[in-house]
Order: C-alpha cells, then sequence, then structure tokens
C-alpha cells in the first residue's frame, strides 16, 4: 500500500471552462423565499474548496456549497479553519503560488512547518458543536462516504478524514445528525481521477454492479433524510490542464514516451503528456527514444479511452440511480450535468465584466494552479450551475451568484508557455498524492 503523509491527502475534481454568456450587472428581481432552512453538502476536494493544491481558508470560503447557501440567505457554511498558507500533501507546504525570479516563473508550494510536519496550529473551529456543513474530505472515494469515519477507517490513510469529521461519524451519518432540507451530492469523480492523474499507474475505481451498489446505497442514505437533493455527474478529466498543457512536442520538439512496454512518438490528440512531466523534461528526458518521459507522466490514447468509457459508465449508473430513486418522491432528486457542461465550456470561454476566461494552464483564470482545481471564478460557475438546475427542477427563483465579484481573488497571468515554467521539485509526486 502506498505510505501517506499523516494528516495530508488530497482529492479532486476540476473544471475546465466557462460558457460564452456575459456576467451582466442587470439581472431580474427575485422572490428571497425558499422552502430551505439549511443546506449540507456531500463530497471531495471540490465540495470542500480545494484549489492551487492545497486546502486554504479563502478558498474554504467560496466553495460551491457556501455560495449557494449564501444566495438563498441561509449564511456561509462551517467548515474547519485551514489558516494561511493552507494543507497540501507534501509535509510542511501549503498552496501552490506563482512567482517570478530571474529565470522565469516558478510554481512553488509555500512552506509553513518544513521540520515538525505539523498542521495542527494551522487548523481552527476544531471545537465547532456539531457536524460541519460541508462535509467534503479531499480525497474522498464513493464507497467511502458509507464507512470512513477517520484516517485509520479509509482505504489509503486519508487524513484529511480526521479534521473533517473529526470523530462523529460517516459524512453520510453526519448529514442525518445535522436534518438540512438541502442537501448537494458529488462523488465518484475520485475513482477516475487517480488512475488519470498518475498515468495509469494508479488502479481504477470500482466497475459496473459495485460502482452502481456504492452509489445507490450512498445517494440512497441521503435520500431518505433529506426532502430536497441535487447531484453532479462526473466530468471528462482528460479536459484539464493538468493533462493538456504541455502537449506531444515542447519547444518544437518532437516527444517520446513509455506506452504500453514500448516506446513511441507520443501523438497529438491521443496520447496526453501530464504537467508532473516538466520534471523529468528539465532532466533531459523525452526528447530521444532512447530516454524517454516514463510510463508515470504520460496517460496514453488506450489510457486515455479507459477514462473516458468509465466516466460514461459512472454517469449512467449516476442518472439511472437518480431515476429509480426519484419514483413516488415529492420533491425530486436534481441532476447537475456537469459532464455536459463542461464539455460546452471548455470550447469556448466564458466572459465576465468584458474578460474572456478559458481553460488555459495559468492564463485562463478558471483553473488554480495545480492545473486540475477550479479557482474562485470556477467554483462561483459551478455553483450557478447548480442553481440554474434547482430553479428548473424545482421551480425556483434563485439568483445567480456574481462571478464578477470573484475576479480580485482570482489572477489571471500571462501566457506561460511550458519550457518557460519552473516547477518545485516534487510538484509531481505532490499532485498524484492528491488522490
Amino acid at each position: 500500500m502506498r505510505k501517506l503523509i499523516p494528516f495530508i491527502v488530497l482529492g479532486g475534481v476540476l473544471l475546465y471552462g466557462c460558457a460564452t454568456y456575459d456576467d451582466a450587472p442587470t439581472r431580474p428581481t427575485y422572490d428571497a423565499t425558499f422552502p430551505f432552512t439549511s443546506i449540507v453538502s456531500i463530497g471531495n476536494s471540490l465540495t470542500a474548496g480545494f484549489q492551487s493544491g492545497a486546502l486554504f481558508l479563502d478558498g474554504q470560503n467560496a466553495p460551491f456549497g457556501s455560495l449557494i447557501a449564501g444566495q438563498l440567505n441561509l449564511g456561509p457554511q462551517t467548515h474547519v479553519n485551514v489558516n494561511y498558507p493552507g494543507i497540501s500533501s507534501t509535509p510542511g507546504y501549503g498552496r501552490y503560488e506563482l512567482t517570478f525570479g530571474a529565470s522565469g516563473p516558478d510554481l512553488i508550494a509555500i512552506p509553513y512547518d518544513t521540520v515538525t510536519f505539523n498542521p495542527m496550529p494551522l487548523l481552527g473551529n476544531l471545537d465547532h458543536p456539531l457536524p460541519y456543513t460541508n462535509l467534503g474530505v479531499p480525497g474522498a472515494l464513493l464507497q467511502e462516504c458509507l464507512t470512513v469515519v477517520d484516517a485509520a477507517t479509509s482505504l489509503a490513510g486519508n487524513s484529511f478524514f480526521d479534521f473533517i469529521l473529526r470523530g462523529i461519524g460517516t459524512q453520510l451519518q453526519q448529514t442525518i445528525i445535522l436534518q438540512p432540507d438541502l442537501a448537494t451530492f458529488w462523488l465518484g469523480n475520485n475513482d477516475i481521477l487517480g488512475y488519470a492523474t498518475s498515468g495509469g499507474l494508479s488502479p481504477m475505481g470500482p466497475f459496473g454492479a459495485d460502482f452502481a451498489t456504492f452509489y445507490g446505497l450512498a445517494l440512497d442514505s441521503v435520500a431518505r433524510y433529506v426532502d430536497y437533493v441535487v447531484v453532479a455527474n462526473i466530468p471528462d478529466v482528460t479536459s484539464i490542464p493538468y493533462c493538456t498543457y504541455i502537449g506531444t512536442t515542447y519547444a518544437g520538439m518532437q516527444l517520446y514516451g513509455e506506452v504500453q512496454g514500448e516506446v513511441i512518438a507520443l501523438r497529438a490528440g491521443e496520447d496526453y503528456v501530464l504537467l508532473p512531466a516538466k520534471e523529468e523534461l528539465a532532466q533531459g528526458l523525452g526528447f530521444s527514444p532512447l530516454a524517454p518521459l516514463t510510463n508515470g507522466v504520460v496517460l496514453d490514447a488506450t489510457e486515455a479511452e479507459l477514462v473516458i468509457n468509465t466516466t460514461t459508465e459512472y454517469n449512467g449508473v449516476i442518472a439511472a440511480t437518480v431515476a429509480a430513486l426519484n419514483v413516488g418522491r415529492a420533491h425530486p432528486i436534481l441532476l447537475m450535468d456537469a459532464n455536459g457542461y463542461f464539455a460546452e465550456l471548455v470550447q469556448d470561454g466564458h466572459i465576465v465584466n468584458g474578460i474572456l476566461l478559458t481553460s488555459d494552464f495559468i492564463s485562463g483564470g478558471l483553473f488554480s494552479l495545480d492545473g486540475v482545481h477550479p479557482g474562485f471564478v470556477g467554483y462561483a460557475l459551478i455553483a450557478n450551475r447548480f442553481i440554474e438546475t434547482m430553479n428548473s427542477g424545482w421551480s425556483l427563483a434563485i439568483e445567480a451568484v456574481d462571478v464578477a465579484e470573484y475576479l480580485d481573488q482570482n489572477p489571471v497571468f500571462s501566457p506561460v508557455a511550458p519550457e518557460e515554467l519552473n516547477l518545485q521539485v516534487g510538484f509531481g509526486e505532490t499532485i498524484r498524492a492528491l488522490f
């Protein structure tokens, strides 16, 4: 079993682009009365507000669940407070930041305690008397919401469970304790993402009937106790900057990699050179079939096909489970089609205050600096798609989040070519440890 760092294993989801409409300041008048008194969010790193390689307080204050709560006049969700620089999967390091040194742009993780590796001084609100209403656990797999109460009971020693669940019970048990009338549920992403971000070296999640069993048990457990439930399905992770930023050529040179036991010239549109390949490229690997990129930094065409097919399979299970559980319900469980939404968004852009934001790494403005998770604007867009789904499915009139409010928190840098970017040593291992 892979050894994991105490208190620090992450998981995640992704956001790729955004729709082409503008967030105009002129809005209709909305009814401010809603059938909700509380909201609980169940999920993984996306639900938790994880971005730029870490869980940190500013990000935790603006994930989609808290933004929805604000639009419902329910106040912010509760959560453990992780102070700056946040907690990543590297011992003693927090969030990634982009700096500009003499040798060009540097993507580094901010250190907080590289001697003791003790995250406890960063943690606040641990004595909150009730379960948190944001129960997103970075790194959480689907089946773990059924049985996991702490790191010791998790499948990979994920210690985020320790200080988010705090021994009170599983994510589902704590939801039932809180008795909300509205819940968001978004799990299953990490069951695919770990395979993709490791270049196919980490195992894929459960297939077929096993995934259907886990998902059915989990969603039924929520739906039995919560009147209003909205779930999201799983986007195609091959579109995230982590997979697309480098490409199969580098500074105009053809790249070579290990693929299915042999070395090949990597094929544009078929093979994906993953972001951690930057470390190997800096060592001179990848430019010759005699010194190729290793298998772990290449998601080849066969592996990518498995990722896409499994995503389709999982999403079919999610849709079928929602339909089955909706029979006889007073308020239908709603499905936010994240897969379809992101597939549409990644091709276009989203204009905010006249600024076109895209899914480009560093310069696009939608992804954070880990290439996997959204930034502040990305979370606001996710919240708005949930709100659109709720308005349509439950005949509500919840006002959309003003995405423009998050532009100041969401740095958009000038384009940085892959060959210009310097990565901190160990970046690849840090990102893989997320999942």
